[in-house]
Order: structure tokens, then sequence, then C-alpha cells
């Protein structure tokens, strides 16, 4: 290659600028915990008490948990206006497969039990809440056609008020490790750059 050749100078040095911005992008966009992201300072022993990422890498994982509901036993029903009241016990014969209809009420002496208490139990689990394109946007059935896409791939704003993110922009995240470091950003000034929405939009429940 010839020193003054224009061409062949810029496609040398935009295969060099590509593999320089990728490497940096793979290095610093995909984050991991260390001592940095907590501020106690038993940070850098394993053992202790559960430790969160100030950079809130992580996400709250939230199972209803009903208790054990013993069988039932022959108790008197005490809800009152009962929906049972008026309904009679059915008789059902399972070698004929015949329903027999008693004369007997339902309620209050055959009343279902009562649903048992829900307890909601946390996990707390590494990394972000992933943000995929959206599954229930109409598609037309053209894979080239833009107007889909744009359904499919469009910011939307959080539903969840824990930690103030209602109304916030959601962008998609397909890495529960992904930063907010911007790429082009990093590729242009050789720096770490990060790049956030902060508006709040008004979320209708």
């Amino acid at each position: 290659m010839q020193v003054g050749d224009p061409v062949s100078e810029s496609q040398r040095y935009a295969r060099c600028f590509v593999a320089d911005a990728r490497a940096n992008f793979c290095k610093s966009h995909v984050h991991r915990c260390k001592n940095t992201c907590f501020k106690h300072r038993a940070a850098a022993k394993s053992a202790g008490n559960v430790r969160l990422c100030r950079f809130n890498f992580f996400r709250v994982h939230e199972v209803a948990y009903f208790s054990r509901r013993w069988p039932k036993q022959l108790r008197r029903c005490r809800i009152e206006d009962c929906p049972l009241a008026q309904e009679k016990r059915k008789l059902y014969n399972a070698e004929t497969g015949v329903t027999t209809l008693l004369e007997e009420t339902v309620h209050p002496w055959h009343c279902p039990p009562s649903a048992a208490n829900t307890v909601i139990k946390r996990w707390h689990r590494r990394g972000k809440q992933l943000v995929l394109p959206r599954a229930d946007a109409k598609d037309c059935g053209v894979s080239s056609c833009i107007s889909c896409a744009r359904r499919r791939y469009v910011p939307r704003a959080s539903v969840d008020d824990r930690f103030g993110n209602a109304g916030r922009a959601e962008v998609l995240r397909y890495h529960p490790d992904c930063g907010s470091s911007h790429a082009t950003a990093q590729a242009a000034f050789q720096c770490n750059l990060d790049v956030q929405c902060l508006d709040r939009v008004r979320v209708l429940e």
C-alpha cells in the first residue's frame, strides 16, 4: 500500500476502527458486579448479608405462595348472604353416571372452604429485567414492513412503581447485564459515556 493512497488508507482505518469499537463495546457494555458496586466495607467478603448492586443491576422475582389447606372439616358456614343458600345438593353416581338432586341445601354445612392466605415471597436475581420487542404488536405479514418494525421495537413506559421507575422510558435490553453505555460515544471519544432517559410520562392504570 502506498503512503499517499487515500482509498487504501481509509479502508485500513475503517477496519481498525470497527475492531477497536467492537472490543470496547464488548468489554465495557456488560456489567460485572465488583467491590465498587457495594458501599460497605465488607464488600470484599463473600459471606455475610445480602448485598445489592448500587447500580441497580438486580431484579426482584416475586411469587405468590398459598399455604397448604388441610381437608375441610364439617363446620357451619359463617358467610353472610352466602350465594349457595338456595342451592340444592347434588349426588353423583360414578357407576351409572346419574346426578340426583337432593332436598338438602349446600349452605350452611357443605359450603367450600375459603381461599388460603397469600404470602408474597421475593428473591433477588442478578441482572436487570429483560425488555424484549413487543409480541402483541400487530403484524401485517410482510418481513420488510417498516411500520410493523416500529410497533415492535418502539420504547415503552415502565409501569413498575418501585425505585421511582413509574413512567420511565424502557429501551430494549436483550442481556440482563447490559449497561447504559453508548456504543457510538465510546467509539468516538474512547471513553465511557452513559446515556439514560430520565423523562417521565403518565402511566394510566
